[in-house]
């Protein structure tokens, strides 16, 4: 993540993420953050009068947020626990999931199969929705299709948005349909707030006719990180680019 010195981001995916928390569970008391980051998205929920519990399974996590971030975890349940096991047991309901869960460049394929899905539905309340932030390849869309067709056999209804920097992010609800986002730009940058606009227009009904004959993808089975590998060496030969090696190694 990025931030200004008063702690706004400037990451476009953390509003993204929370203008489609708002938009899908509009009416949310508590929600369930699975990774912590920087901690700009569980602030923000906290801030909007949200119940937040962040779970993340890294204790330096919280460290780094407080010490470069100025994050604030009063008001905040924070659990250390890998998101896997935590919501297999979940104690409660909540009414928006927000999955962030990236290690390194992409998210652990064990976080993205058919069972963790089902959990992650076991913790919503009825009309709930989780939100994901979501490694696509931008090139071939059949391991998109798994992605889809696995969260689809865990929900009824799931959403594609996709931003001009080629971030992606699903949501998956039990709910209502939402035909317009309208996201609150006051905590938004001026400079990001197009790109906002465009990544929430972009946002498309998965059609089940459009995953007819594509397997998910199970525990028993998890070729996640064998059919996104291409797109994978991509990313990592931009990122070999873009940071000087001391980065890199760190």
């Amino acid at each position: 993540n990025r931030a200004t010195l008063d702690g706004v981001s400037l990451s476009l995916y953390t509003h993204v993420l929370e203008s489609l928390a708002h938009a899908f569970a509009p009416d949310s008391r508590a929600a369930l953050v699975l990774g912590l980051g920087a901690g700009m998205v569980p602030r923000d929920l906290k801030d909007d009068g949200l119940s937040v519990e962040v779970v993340d399974i890294n204790p330096d996590s919280l460290s780094a947020a407080r010490e470069f971030f100025g994050f604030d975890p009063e008001g905040i349940s924070v659990r250390f626990e890998d998101a896997r096991t935590f919501v297999r047991r979940c104690r409660r309901k909540y009414d928006i999931v927000i999955l962030d869960l990236f290690q390194g460049d992409g998210t652990p394929d064990y976080l993205l199969t058919l069972q963790f899905f089902q959990d992650v539905k076991g913790c919503l309340r009825d009309g709930g929705a989780l939100v994901m932030n979501a490694f696509l390849d931008d090139r071939n869309e059949e391991p998109n299709r798994r992605l889809f067709a696995t969260v689809a056999a865990a929900f009824p209804r799931v959403f594609e948005f996709r931003s001009p920097a080629s971030s992606a992010f699903v949501v998956a609800t039990t709910g209502s349909v939402v035909e317009e986002i309208v996201p609150n730009t006051d905590k938004v940058p001026a400079h990001l707030r197009e790109a906002l606009s465009r990544t929430l227009a972009t946002g498309r009904l998965v059609e089940p006719r459009d995953l007819t004959g594509v397997r998910p993808v199970t525990d028993d089975q998890n070729v996640f990180s064998v059919i996104f590998a291409d797109a994978q060496m991509r990313l990592r030969r931009n990122l070999v680019a873009l940071f000087p090696p001391h980065v890199l190694v760190n």
